[in-house]
């Protein structure tokens, strides 16, 4: 059987705040492989059609990636009462919903569950399960698997051949378990009103950090990978491909922190309300070293406005703490009594969704401030660092199918 190509940004389609229709991709796919990153903020799933031709060769399409706020709000008639709020027309509330917007429920139930984007701005009790060990098996995975690969998949009745990932601090045997025997299942839902029955059979349950050891740490050497996430970051660290417990630590260092300190500086000086959203935009820009438009404020600025350099300085105020926090945190994590930081490494990475924000300050340090003066490590940062995770997890997927036939063994075959 053919293998898969790595994923690069040639043959992925992202449709992440996209209104979504692969319509044109309805009974291609014999069936679909699939990743989930559940991140400590964000999540991202991947997915890719494989089609049979014959048993010595399949072909696959495009690999589509999407990623939302892992938020959920539980209720009742949620989707009614926002249809009706934005005026949707009669009997088609799911009509009333926008680009990235989801809503998912299954049959015959009460409750319905408001997913990402639109939790936070409609919901009345959101949740990212931050801190709950449970969220990676129990109900909060199981929802948002369903949302985003029903958002993606077009047809009625689908099989995901998938893995998915948990932090290496919940990474045992009983909880790989766990987690696999809670997502491998056949379910009957509906997303944003449209009928799926979606047959998710797990592969694997991978740790986070894994995918920046195998694909970038030496085979024989000493490995770190600093996955810094939306609200928490992991150090991993590895001899060749064998990841140590003794030696990792995680986090409460995170993105998330950096757009709460950048979003109460703009209410407290400037006057002005920023969404979660909107202070993403300007991170990403910034790291892009994007000229920033001017924004207007009530209050602090020039003339009613913040030009580009006003709003760097502030993003940059705000990272720094954090940088700090993370340089101490890697210098513990790391430290050999006697030696220099990082001189029994063969290879550093950082990546997540923070590794833009921190790679330059971790790497190159920042001159004058005592915690960052020298920088921590020599670092490396991928292409596509906030998506390493679930790439990775997706590309697996057709190498143990490889493996498992080779070993005649049916790895694909329902579990449960």
């Amino acid at each position: 059987m053919s293998m898969t190509v790595p994923a690069t940004p040639s043959n992925i389609i992202d449709l992440t705040g996209q209104r979504i229709d692969l319509t044109n991709w309805a009974g291609w796919a014999s069936w679909w492989e699939g990743s989930l990153d559940m991140g400590s903020g964000i999540t991202t799933g991947c997915l890719q059609p494989v089609r049979v031709i014959n048993k010595e060769r399949v072909e696959r399409g495009q690999i589509f990636r999407l990623s939302m706020p892992s938020v959920v709000d539980t209720g009742e008639k949620s989707l009614t009462r926002i249809a009706n709020a934005r005026v949707a027309p009669k009997n088609k509330p799911a009509s009333a919903l926008g680009a990235g917007e989801f809503v998912h429920r299954m049959p015959n139930e009460r409750f319905e569950h408001l997913v990402g984007d639109l939790a936070n701005l409609e919901g009345e009790h959101p949740t990212d399960m931050k801190g709950v060990p449970a969220r990676y098996w129990g109900e909060h995975i199981k929802v948002i698997a369903q949302t985003v690969f029903g958002a993606i998949i077009p047809d009625l009745k689908a099989e995901i051949r998938m893995n998915f990932c948990m932090p290496f601090s919940l990474y045992t045997p009983e909880n790989k378990e766990i987690a696999t025997a809670n997502l491998d299942n056949l379910y009957y839902c509906y997303v944003n009103e449209v009928y799926h029955e979606l047959d998710i059979r797990v592969g694997s349950v991978i740790p986070e950090g894994y995918a920046a050891i195998r694909r970038y740490g030496d085979r024989n050497g000493n490995n770190v990978a600093i996955d810094i996430g939306d609200r928490t970051t992991e150090i991993i660290f590895a001899k060749g491909y064998q990841l140590s417990s003794r030696d990792s630590d995680g986090k409460l260092y995170g993105v998330r922190q950096v757009i709460e300190a950048i979003q109460e500086e703009f209410a407290t000086t400037h006057g002005k309300s920023l969404e979660i959203e909107d202070v993403r935009v300007l991170l990403k820009a910034y790291t892009s070293r994007v000229r920033l438009p001017r924004l207007k404020v009530p209050r602090g600025g020039v003339d009613g406005y913040l030009d580009s350099d006003a709003q760097y300085e502030i993003i940059s105020r705000k990272i720094f703490p954090v940088a700090r926090a993370l340089a101490t945190f890697t210098r513990a994590t790391l430290n050999k009594e006697g030696s220099e930081i990082g001189s029994n490494l063969d290879t550093a990475t950082i990546y997540g969704g923070g590794g833009y924000l921190f790679y330059s300050p971790l790497r190159d340090g920042i001159t004058g401030d005592p915690e960052l003066e020298n920088g921590v490590l020599d670092l490396y940062l991928p292409p596509e660092a906030e998506y390493l995770n679930a790439s990775y997890m997706l590309e697996a997927v057709a190498t143990q199918t490889k493996i498992a036939m080779d070993r005649n063994i049916n790895l694909w075959e329902r579990k449960r």
